[in-house]
């Protein structure tokens, strides 16, 4: 990524766990019967790394925010899956995801195309069972 400039990521904690954060309860919502789904954030204060390096070892980075919205909408297709050698199983939906995203720091800002035609062609939402939480059989 030798044309890099942006980075936008959280810092990875001591536990390792990276490119994850706690988001507010009502940031994400799922109506899986009418097979849509949202997740949306504002304003969200995160690093610009500039590069992908910087962001995994901790180097230089400029105070940003980011917002940002996904919608998952319209049932294409329905199907089960289940694996129980594995130990999974769950129902999925095919569904047609938009999104709108947004950068902002000092003497920077970035605002995608409103959605449509933001637009992916194909997004799955689902629900599924695995580990502790399978039952086999």
């Amino acid at each position: 990524m030798q044309n890099q400039l942006h980075d936008f990521a959280p810092p990875i904690p001591a536990s390792g766990l990276f490119w994850t954060i706690p988001i507010p309860p009502d940031s994400a919502s799922i109506d899986f019967d009418g097979a849509t789904a949202s997740f949306r954030l504002r304003d969200l204060a995160i690093p610009d790394w500039g590069t992908l390096r910087y962001g995994v070892l901790g180097g230089p980075h400029v105070p940003s925010t980011v917002s940002f919205e996904v919608r998952w909408t319209g049932a294409m297709n329905r199907a089960s899956k289940r694996n129980d050698a594995q130990g999974w199983g769950g129902e999925y939906i095919q569904v047609s995801p938009s999104i709108t995203w947004s950068a902002k720091q000092e003497g920077f800002t970035f605002e995608s195309e409103s959605s449509p035609p933001s637009k992916n062609n194909s997004g799955v939402i689902g629900r599924e069972q695995n580990g502790a939480f399978f039952r086999k059989g």
